[in-house]
């Protein structure tokens, strides 16, 4: 909410002026942070508010929590006061949505209220296994090292998510222009050569008879075939919103050559890396469990997990419970065994993460350097099988009138 403002300042100038937040007590607070006596407020309407009415366009980013994480880790190493390092934050972030997430915190934590459980206020931003790993942080007094701790694990997350997304960026560019150029081919440039080929009476070859049935079978059934496409992307997406449907998606996405390898591998990196974190934070492999199924981001991967807490519940050792999970690879499998054996399953757990990331990596690259190759050849079929099916006729034209 929008409120305005008359302060005087420390140095005895009265200011006049507007701030966003959530609340009445929140705008008061805001303005004693900076060190100014608030002689009015007033106000509290919302207006037009853009983040509201367009929420994908200013919602916050994983980016912008790490990097608020690692900057008060820095503030907080440096000596800066918790509330001083908070409102410093505040004016410096650039996202009016988590500016004001962050005034929340901050007028919490001016109140009495830990570091933690004022995020917790916030679950969209802050997630659970975040305010874990700072309450815990809180308790030990190593708050910096547990903010330090969740940035790098962000950030692997971050590079995890970049390097999958660009192996899909460039097929996905590829296809569609490749689907553009046919479209334009066979519903404006071929019909009208149809018209030319058809009024020559000449023999026409067969790719251009393959090509010129394709065209006139696309332009009488255009209003059938736009609408089966439209059905498709329907029944898609009422698939993704289902959680069976959801579920049968992303088991095809493991399965499926090449691609759900990289799947596989990083959703193990992310669950052994999870585990070792909250392991380190002290909290119980059930709870562990538990919080790396939240963390999952395939639902088979995340299903698996469950039951493998489920199992843990019942007394079964961690490694025999996995071993009854086919997402679970035997060499993860006996190295969390190993790591149980050996009492220092939170370090094993970090080097199969670390494996898992460099395993995914190279997937990743050999993905893109195979899709690349694949994608170039089969447009060039294409392109070449359209030209093909347009030159020869002309060369049957010349050879009649000869």
């Amino acid at each position: 909410m929008r409120y305005q403002y008359v302060a005087y300042t420390t140095d005895r100038r009265v200011v006049r002026g507007a701030l966003h937040a959530s609340s009445f007590s929140s705008a008061e607070e805001a303005l004693r942070l900076r060190g100014w006596h608030p002689l009015r407020l007033s106000g509290g309407r919302s207006g037009l508010d853009f983040a509201k009415l367009f929420p994908s366009l200013f919602r916050i980013k994983a980016k912008d929590v790490s990097d608020f994480s690692r900057q008060l880790a820095l503030l907080l190493e440096c000596g800066v006061t918790m509330s001083t390092a908070l409102r410093l934050l505040q004016e410096n972030v650039a996202n009016r949505s988590f500016r004001r997430v962050i005034a929340d915190i901050n007028a919490d934590v001016r109140s009495g209220n830990s570091l933690s459980k004022a995020m917790a206020k916030h679950p969209k931003v802050f997630g659970e296994l975040y305010v874990r790993i700072v309450a815990l942080g809180e308790r030990t007094g190593s708050l910096e090292s547990s903010l330090r701790e969740i940035v790098s694990y962000m950030d692997k997350q971050q590079a995890s998510h970049k390097k999958v997304t660009k192996a899909l960026t460039y097929p996905a560019i590829v296809l569609g222009m490749a689907i553009a150029v046919a479209i334009l081919m066979t519903t404006v440039v071929l019909p009208k050569m149809t018209l030319m080929f058809t009024s020559l009476n000449v023999e026409l070859p067969l790719p251009t008879r393959m090509l010129l049935g394709l065209t006139a079978f696309v332009n009488s059934h255009q209003v059938e075939l736009v609408s089966s496409v439209v059905v498709l992307i329907v029944v898609f997406a009422v698939l993704t919103l289902r959680p069976g449907g959801r579920a049968l998606i992303q088991k095809g996405m493991l399965a499926a050559p090449l691609f759900g390898r990289v799947v596989q591998m990083t959703e193990l990196a992310r669950f052994s890396r999870t585990a070792s974190m909250l392991l380190h934070a002290g909290i119980s492999l059930t709870d562990v469990m538990e919080m790396a199924a939240r963390s999952a981001g395939n639902v088979v991967v995340k299903r698996a997990i469950r039951q493998v807490g489920d199992q843990l519940v019942r007394g079964r050792p961690l490694a025999g419970a996995m071993a009854a999970q086919m997402v679970f690879t035997p060499p993860l499998v006996q190295m969390v065994a190993v790591g149980e054996e050996t009492g220092k399953l939170e370090n094993t757990l970090a080097t199969i993460a670390q494996a898992y990331e460099t395993e995914a990596d190279e997937r990743t690259a050999t993905l893109i350097g195979f899709i690349e190759p694949a994608m170039t050849v089969i447009i060039a079929l294409v392109v070449g099988f359209i030209a093909l099916s347009v030159v020869m006729p002309m060369y049957s034209l010349i050879g009649s009138l000869g």
